[in-house]
């Protein structure tokens, strides 16, 4: 071949080459746009995470129907009063995103719960508590005190120095006090033996005495035929001037005389000339606008005494009366109250007992209280009589001693019964011819 051939053949080679390239190549091609396999182009979205308040925390694009992930911080959000958060999830699933989403966090709540600590003005530690927020916490320790001083009292106010009806916090509580004018005590006693207490302020005087009448019992002579009665006349100091600057004794004083002990004669009873009839010790007293002399008064301490009304047309008028201390024990037994002041009394027709009506008060000491019981009389028969439709009122705390406060009324209407007919017998040549109070 000569040379002007190979080139023409050199030069044309590589077109032909080409062109099969390029046939090939759209052959290809053509076969590929019909094939099933072919995999379409996915987009990408922008997904952001949020955090409590709306702010970004996290953002990653996601291809189209890929599952979003988060690589952030775990979301947070700070307590309040009331309650601690914990992270619980997202708002929507983070699956199969599909457009560009915001995600914002979930929380849980738990309640919080606070110590609040009670302190005395020393610092000492009275009460402890762990409170819900929001409840109340209520005190459960001993009453606070504060030492009083020369010029003032310190009374617990019931509140402390930061509210306690809604608790939002830790709290270290004190008292709160209010100042009073300092008051002292004053000491009633008989023979060195306290009676009755009061509390008087700095600088005030004692003031009237509010507490049971004071007490000394009589004291009977060697020989057992007379006794000494003491009867109270006042207190050693003038309760209206005398001022008080700190604690004090007040001693009740008595009067004395002698009486006879032995009464069992009852006395010489006498018929004076105005129709009275009166005996020893004699005396009179008012009870219900009547004037009552006195017949007899018994033995024992019994202070029986019948009261005659002496004038012929109004000599039907009588009284039976008891002053004197017994002890009174409670219902169930378990406490006996020495010294109970009884006063007893019944006024009654000469021929009409059974129509009266008397009445019977036991007075407890230290102003404890009272016991009140009003009845009739009934005769059971000759010579014998007994209370009936009882009523009872009490005022303090002595509510558990009426039971047997009225086993006692009865045995004081049997003893003076005793006491009536023994009085019968003896003077009643002086009686009216028809006297009979047991009809």
């Amino acid at each position: 071949m000569n040379k002007n051939k190979l080139l023409k053949v050199l030069l044309v080679a590589p077109l032909l080459v080409g062109a099969i390239s390029i046939a090939s190549c759209g052959a290809s091609q053509s076969e590929d746009a019909k094939s099933p396999f072919v995999k379409p182009i996915f987009e990408t979205y922008r997904v952001t995470f949020l955090d409590h308040e709306g702010d970004v925390l996290y953002q990653t694009d996601v291809k189209e129907h890929e599952n979003a992930i988060y690589e952030g911080d775990k979301p947070a959000k700070p307590s309040d009063e009331y309650y601690n958060y914990y992270f619980n999830g997202w708002d929507k699933p983070l699956l199969d995103i599909t457009a560009p989403t915001e995600f914002s966090p979930t929380f849980g709540e738990i309640l919080r719960q606070y110590v609040v600590n009670y302190y005395d003005e020393e610092g000492n530690l009275l009460d402890s508590q762990i409170v819900n927020a929001g409840e109340e916490a209520v005190y459960d320790g001993p009453t606070p005190t504060k030492p009083s001083d020369e010029n003032w009292d310190y009374v617990f106010t019931g509140k402390w120095t930061s509210d306690t009806s809604e608790v939002t916090s830790d709290l270290n509580l004190k008292p709160v006090f209010e100042q009073q004018v300092r008051k002292y005590h004053v000491t009633f006693t008989v023979d060195g033996t306290s009676i009755h207490t009061k509390r008087v302020e700095k600088g005030q005087a004692i003031g009237p005495y509010d507490g049971p009448t004071p007490y000394k019992a009589s004291v009977e002579s060697d020989d057992g035929k007379w006794k000494t009665v003491y009867t109270f006349s006042g207190w050693d100091t003038n309760l209206n001037t005398t001022i008080v600057n700190g604690n004090m004794e007040v001693a009740a004083l008595f009067t004395t005389h002698q009486e006879s002990s032995d009464r069992g004669d009852f006395g010489d009873i006498i018929e004076n000339g105005d129709g009275n009839v009166t005996g020893e010790p004699g005396g009179e007293e008012e009870e219900g606008g009547i004037t009552y002399k006195t017949i007899f008064i018994g033995e024992d301490d019994i202070n029986f005494s019948g009261y005659y009304l002496g004038a012929d047309d109004t000599s039907n008028n009588y009284l039976l009366k008891y002053e004197g201390y017994r002890d009174l024990t409670n219902n169930d037994g378990s406490e006996t109250v020495k010294g109970v002041k009884v006063s007893y009394l019944v006024p009654f027709e000469y021929k009409n007992i059974a129509e009266a009506t008397g009445t019977c008060v036991y007075e407890f000491p230290d102003g404890r209280g009272n016991i009140e019981f009003t009845f009739n009389m009934q005769a059971l028969g000759l010579n014998t009589i007994s209370p009936i439709n009882i009523n009872r009122k009490y005022t303090g705390e002595v509510g558990q001693f009426v039971n047997k406060g009225e086993e006692k009324l009865k045995d004081i209407v049997t003893e003076h019964n005793v006491q009536l007919r023994k009085w019968i017998d003896r003077v009643g040549d002086k009686l009216p011819s028809d006297f009979n109070p047991y009809l």
